[in-house]
């Protein structure tokens, strides 16, 4: 008898376990695969590099001579400015997605998942308000995109952990929009082995704006990487996203 109740507390207790486990892989948030099903992807090489120091300051500069651009690096243009993010995985606090933004070349994400990273991916939303005035909309845009896709801490960390060799980006812009069939775009940035922000310029025909909300969703999901020499963890240590928000 005693065996029999034991059996059956056994059984209750993998059900449970098990009804758990389901209950959080039905919850868990997913990429989305299916919202650019029907879209084309675009493919983008690297047009400039820049240490992210560099690239920081000039970013500065910009901002101040123009009114109408913001980055996450910087967003002295913006009257309200936050940023949140998901990840499918990552390997503990120390290296958590908010390195991805944090504006230090020598933190990173280090995604957490068994083997070599390939699949793993990052959701970063962003929301914004610019009261530039009464009379002024804010289109809220999405132009260029900034990258160091390994660990630049240093040669040795960037060397020994895998780096990404192709990125998939998507971008969605909730509506109202200034072109509905921009609300999802899809970018295939194909990264080189170099140990600098890798830089972007998104097609003109490829941006979506809006103004209310001034919001973006963006993720990147790991495709291909470059094998790290000592560690099978791949890295990013920043995502800069740069556009306008003011007309």
């Amino acid at each position: 008898m005693v065996s029999i109740l034991k059996r059956i507390l056994l059984v209750l207790i993998i059900i449970i376990v098990l009804s758990g486990q389901i209950a959080f892989a039905v919850n868990k948030e997913r990429f989305p695969s299916d919202k650019f099903e029907d879209i084309s992807i675009t493919e983008l090489e690297p047009v400039e590099f820049y240490s992210l120091s560099e690239y920081n300051k000039s970013d500065l500069e910009l901002q101040k001579k123009a009114s109408g651009i913001w980055s996450t690096l910087n967003q002295i243009n913006l009257n309200q400015y936050s940023i949140t993010s998901i990840a499918s995985s990552e390997l503990g606090k120390q290296y958590a997605r908010s390195n991805l933004y944090d504006g230090k070349a020598e933190t990173a994400w280090v995604e957490g998942a068994k083997g070599n990273g390939i699949g793993e991916w990052v959701k970063i939303k962003i929301d914004a308000y610019r009261g530039a005035s009464e009379y002024t909309t804010t289109p809220f845009s999405i132009e260029e995109i900034g990258i160091i896709p390994g660990y630049a801490k240093s040669e040795k960390t960037w060397l020994e952990n895998n780096r990404v060799k192709t990125l998939l980006l998507i971008v969605h812009s909730p509506p109202p929009l200034y072109s509905k069939k921009l609300e999802w775009v899809a970018f295939r940035l194909l990264l080189q082995d170099n140990n600098k922000l890798q830089y972007f310029k998104l097609p003109d025909n490829k941006i979506a704006s809006n103004d209310s909300p001034m919001t973006k969703i963006a993720w990147i999901k790991i495709e291909e990487i470059y094998e790290g020499t000592k560690y099978d963890d791949t890295c990013i240590s920043e995502l800069v996203l740069y556009g306008g928000c003011s007309n």
